[in-house]
């Protein structure tokens, strides 16, 4: 799936307004002139974090893409498909995740002491709600299936409700029986996916593993995964795929999904 970059960098800061704001003008001086694509955990006080470190990285000069409540899985899509500098995702709890180009000079600069001033005044840059992206990110989730689900099933699980209707959408659309069959569950963040097919199940990583191994180009969403899954079904029972992928890794093999876009002149 277009600009899935899948490497994450954990910073950890308090949860406390003061820090965030520091965080976020050391973010915004290190990218000024660029854009930062943020977003955060459905959660009051992640919400409330968010915004102090918007407002830091604006007054510092980065323009600020704001992606508001989805999972981190989905901002790693966003990031890459609007070019941004820097992906910032704020979980629930203390801390910060950071993807992008400029991830590893964002972690150099959070660990300085304190967040020097500006040597000359900044202007502030903007701050866009960018949430229409989720259209163009559910769209790309159907290619994972370009030949349907029709026979298929499953059921959905998350505590994050609405990545999980965005996927129960995307599978009736492809034809797949949602309500029955084997349930599927989703981590909050979307980047983890648990099977269970009756006695049949496969954990986080046997699950990545399976979707690496017959073809899914992303291993850490788990939304893509379930859909790449589905698909390989239509064919073979789940507990059949993973034995002999797994017996003989040669089995199964197809070419990874490849975007077909250009990630750079999608931002208008």
């Amino acid at each position: 799936m277009g600009g899935f970059r899948n490497e994450w960098v954990d910073i950890p800061v308090a949860a406390e307004p003061v820090a965030f704001a520091q965080l976020g003008c050391a973010i915004g001086m290190l990218c000024a002139g660029e854009s930062v694509a943020v977003a955060c955990e459905e959660e009051r006080s992640a919400r409330a974090l968010c915004g102090i470190l918007a407002g830091g990285m604006q007054s510092a000069g980065a323009q600020v893409l704001d992606f508001g409540c989805i999972w981190r899985a989905m901002l790693d899509f966003c990031t890459g498909y609007t070019a941004s500098a820097l992906g910032v995702y704020i979980p629930a709890g203390e801390g910060v995740q950071l993807t992008g180009p400029r991830k590893a000079l964002a972690r150099q600069a959070v660990r300085r002491s304190g967040t020097p001033a500006p040597a000359q005044k900044q202007r502030c840059a903007e701050r866009i709600a960018a949430g229409g992206l989720q259209g163009l990110y559910a769209a790309q989730l159907l290619r994972s299936a370009p030949e349907g689900l029709e026979g298929t099933s499953a059921r959905i699980r998350s505590v994050n409700h609405e990545a999980a209707r965005l996927l129960e959408r995307t599978l009736a659309s492809l034809g797949c029986d949602v309500g029955a069959g084997a349930l599927y569950d989703v981590s909050a963040d979307g980047t983890r996916l648990r099977i269970t097919d009756g006695a049949f199940s496969l954990s986080e990583e046997e699950s990545r593993l399976l979707a690496r191994r017959t073809g899914c180009r992303s291993g850490h969403d788990a939304l893509q995964m379930a859909v790449h899954l589905l698909s390989r079904q239509r064919r073979y029972p789940l507990e059949t795929l993973w034995k002999k992928t797994l017996a003989a890794p040669e089995f199964y093999s197809v070419e990874p999904f490849q975007p077909q876009w250009d990630v750079a002149s999608n931002l208008t």
